[in-house]
């Protein structure tokens, strides 16, 4: 009896540490807000990174004001006058997940944003050189 505890306790934690070490994304930053912010530097360390984002209408809003929502993934230390272009543009409600490729290093995200509530995440998947 103590021998098939043991056996199915080890294999209940190899199957845990398989679950957390080898797959999933992993996400590097979580940053919301409702006006345009700047977040805390964060690393990246793969090539292949998604950008994801949740866009909703402020509370309280509507009518003739529409959404306005950029979002810059930055090097840290430049600003968004360096980069011509946001890595995601929307101009409504929106949720949904991009491909970014960025070169491993430190990055910042810049939101610019107008009657919005927003979620941006950077996930990374685990080993994807």
């Amino acid at each position: 009896m103590i021998k098939k505890h043991l056996i199915f306790t080890l294999a209940l934690i190899v199957m845990l540490v398989f679950a957390m070490g080898c797959g999933g994304d992993n996400t590097v930053i979580e940053f919301s807000g409702d006006s345009s912010e700047r977040s805390e530097p964060f690393e990246i360390s793969n090539k292949k990174t998604q950008l994801r984002i949740h866009v909703r209408e402020e509370d309280g809003q509507g009518g003739e004001e529409s959404v306005k929502f950029d979002v810059f993934v930055v090097p840290e230390g430049e600003t968004i006058k360096d980069k011509s272009d946001p890595d995601v543009t929307e101009h409504e409600p929106e949720s949904k997940t991009i491909t970014i490729h960025k070169t491993p290093g430190t990055y910042i995200l810049d939101v610019r944003s107008n009657n919005a509530e927003w979620t941006v995440s950077i996930i990374e998947a685990p080993n994807n050189d």
